[in-house]
């Protein structure tokens, strides 16, 4: 996997075959030094020039994050500035598995509190790290950025996973994991973005509004969802963005959950 081994076939290999042995790799991730070189390793991966070895590397650290959760926190800043600069700056097969890692930490999280309901101690198996709710700040303007990139004819193609459904995906996961603290960080960019001309920008509003219904409390989002109901159902008959008719659909379907819960 070093760069300075090997043809770029030998690396990819290399990468892949480390993936597929994760799951058998308790006893090294136990062990400080061969747990620090294996990140190491699998970090620096994730900056290869090629494209399919950064795309490989990105795919063990899910696999990482999800399997090796509690072993996570020395490692946990560095992997959110790999994933972020990926996010925002690389090819979309990378991007989306470094949207994927922060996924798979939040069903982490979700089944740890949904399991213990957030009472830790000394002889919890798993505590939860709260590894979301202290990226937060930086987190959610990351997510929130990629519902801005859409594609002309994703409705087309109905099995098509692009940036945006992964984002839109990933802050519903957030907001899942928790809960209150998610909306004052999303509400500016609905509110910015809802009446803007470009349809990409309505578009992406309308999806983090319904991205979020699930995970905070009855008493933070219904008065937001009062107000935003009359304009909701204006933009699903009257918007000439069939996008954004979409997507008001969608989320409109979100607040029929949403009373339905509160009933």
């Amino acid at each position: 996997m070093n760069a300075n081994e090997g043809s770029i076939e030998v690396r990819l290999a290399a990468t892949r075959a480390l993936y597929n042995a994760l799951g058998f790799a308790q006893a090294n991730f136990s062990n400080d030094m061969e747990r620090d070189y294996i990140m190491r390793v699998v970090c620096e991966a994730t900056l290869s020039p090629e494209v399919k070895i950064r795309q490989a590397a990105f795919e063990c650290l899910v696999s990482i994050g999800s399997t090796y959760y509690e072993k996570l926190a020395p490692y946990i800043q560095d992997i959110f500035n790999i994933t972020s600069k990926a996010v925002r700056e690389d090819e979309e097969p990378v991007a989306l598995q470094a949207i994927e890692f922060w996924s798979s930490i939040c069903d982490e999280e979700i089944d740890i509190l949904e399991e213990y309901g957030g009472d830790f101690t000394a002889d919890s198996d798993v505590p939860c790290y709260y590894f979301i709710k202290q990226a937060l700040p930086a987190l959610v303007p990351m997510l929130l950025e990629t519902l801005l990139k859409q594609e002309e004819d994703q409705d087309q193609d109905e099995g098509a996973w692009n940036l945006a459904m992964a984002g839109g995906t990933c802050l519903g996961l957030v907001a899942r994991t928790v809960g209150d603290d998610i909306v004052p960080l999303v509400m500016p960019f609905i509110e910015e973005n809802i009446t803007k001309a470009d349809w990409r920008q309505r578009e992406a509003a309308t999806y983090a509004f319904g991205s979020i219904l699930e995970g905070p409390s009855p008493d933070k989002l219904t008065p937001i969802v009062n107000v935003a109901l009359s304009f909701m159902l204006t933009a699903l008959t009257k918007d000439p963005s069939s996008h954004v008719k979409d997507t008001t659909a969608w989320t409109l379907g979100g607040y029929s959950n949403f009373f339905m819960v509160q009933q």
